[in-house]
């Protein structure tokens, strides 16, 4: 089963470990850290879910990685953010390894709404010739 991103409502940027992810459509925005950034990312490139549990298996990151996978897999369909793909993408050249890391923790999806407000403006629309913005006609 292959998973793709929710474009175009959905932006997101890996720094340092992390994935900011922003639903623009709903203002919600949240970040994937540690394996959860892994699993992004590895979405991200076109890795199967039958990739990822490979590749955690056989990196014995957890003992139970099928439920752990699923578990943080279904939280970002939940959130809008990946959907089950129609057809597999192009698939990656590589094999995907991920290594177990004492540091990392089983991946967790950090939901933020502080700036939904502000992630949803739309000036262009949000207008009204009469009383101007942020005024809807």
């Amino acid at each position: 089963m292959w998973y793709q991103i929710n474009s175009p409502h959905i932006a997101y940027e890996a720094l340092d470990g992390e994935v900011f992810i922003i639903n623009t459509k709903n203002g919600m925005y949240f970040v994937a850290s540690g394996y959860a950034a892994v699993i992004w990312n590895a979405i991200a490139a076109g890795y199967s879910l039958a990739d990822l549990q490979q590749a955690f298996t056989h990196g014995q990151v957890f003992t139970d990685n099928n439920t752990i996978l699923q578990t943080y897999i279904t939280d970002l369909i939940n959130e809008e953010l990946i959907f089950i793909a129609d057809a597999a993408p192009e698939k990656p050249k590589d094999i995907l390894i991920i290594e177990k890391q004492s540091h990392l923790n089983e991946p967790l999806l950090t939901k933020y709404s502080d700036l939904q407000e502000l992630v949803t403006l739309d000036p262009i629309h949000d207008v009204s010739i009469n009383q101007g913005w942020p005024f809807q006609g």
